[in-house]
């Protein structure tokens, strides 16, 4: 078992800050990118040395061929950060995912608040569909469990 006391932290807080920075003038040439948001371990301040950076991306279309821009972005992202980058195209997220990023994130970048702000109702609304379709699915599967 081994002790991980956080001592090897790829990133002090002060060094992402300025890769943010970056990142944002990148995105400035992605036509395509309306906001990105750091989550996860960095934002909350507890990562370790094997937490790698979160970035989710909400784009204005999905692209026809997504996998080879997700691929254009990870190479963008990995210049700025090292490789220890998740990367999450928010509009192919699950609404769980979405609703907690959207929630819980921190925009880093932002083309249009406008267009933004629209996104997120629009899948904040799917993650309360979602939800109370998953509520009445749990109260069945425990009717019959409770028969």
């Amino acid at each position: 078992m081994e002790l991980d006391i956080g001592l090897h932290i790829k990133f002090e807080r002060d060094m992402l800050e300025g890769a943010v920075k970056e990142l944002g003038k990148l995105f400035e040439n992605e036509e395509n990118v309306l906001v990105a948001y750091l989550f996860g371990s960095y934002l909350r301040g507890d990562q370790t040395s094997r937490s790698d950076i979160d970035i989710a991306i909400l784009l204005y279309e999905v692209p026809k061929k997504p996998l080879e821009y997700y691929l254009h972005l990870i190479n963008i992202l990995t210049e700025v950060l090292g490789d220890d980058v998740d990367l999450t195209i928010l509009n192919l997220a699950p609404p769980l995912l979405k609703f907690q990023i959207i929630k819980n994130g921190k925009i880093i970048y932002c083309r249009s608040d406008r267009s933004r702000i629209n996104f997120e109702a629009k899948y904040i609304c799917e993650y309360l569909d979602f939800r109370r379709a998953m509520e009445r699915y749990d109260e069945c599967v425990m009717k019959q469990i409770l028969k």
